[in-house]
């Protein structure tokens, strides 16, 4: 009988640290959710969306603008600044395009593609070392990455570090 009690509070105790931790973590989650208001949430992806349809539509400069939009709604959109980046190395304004690639990366540094996206536009730019820095950063984070490996690979041979491409 004394164990059955035991083990029925002991039960009791990881249901409710499990429940309580669960909902710190839901919390934890709205509170970032909720930087935007519903309404400026909802706005931001319909302009979002619009943009998107202008950019596979091939209107480039009203996709553009779109996007500078979703910028006024929420500055902190890294998604925005990634596709303003991107129609803007189409555009040939590299450094516009690198400007705005490093404020994606600086929003979210974990997000591989951004810095995938930064890395080619530092190449592009002739900005090896720059390139090779990102690379690194991303080897640490995604060692399996043979894409990765191989870039930086060509990046040190590039940059006359034939010692390091080996290395890698």
């Amino acid at each position: 009988m004394r164990e059955k009690v035991l083990i029925l509070i002991m039960i009791t105790a990881v249901a409710l640290t499990s429940c309580t931790s669960k909902k710190d973590l839901s919390e934890s989650k709205v509170k970032v959710k909720k930087e935007l208001s519903e309404d400026k949430e909802q706005q931001y992806y319909y302009v979002f969306l619009e943009a998107n349809r202008k950019k596979l539509l091939g209107d480039l400069n009203g996709a553009l603008a779109l996007f500078y939009q979703c910028l006024e709604i929420n500055p902190n959109a890294a998604a925005a600044m990634a596709e303003i980046s991107n129609i803007q190395e189409i555009m040939q304004n590299h450094e516009v395009a690198i400007k705005y690639a490093k404020n994606a990366v600086e929003i979210e540094p974990d997000n591989k593609w951004y810095n995938v996206n930064l890395a080619k536009l530092y190449i592009v730019s002739n900005q090896y070392n720059e390139a090779i820095k990102i690379h690194e950063d991303l080897k640490k984070k995604f060692n399996e990455d043979i894409e990765i490996q191989y870039n930086l690979a060509v990046l040190y041979t590039r940059t006359g570090k034939y010692e390091n491409a080996i290395d890698v």
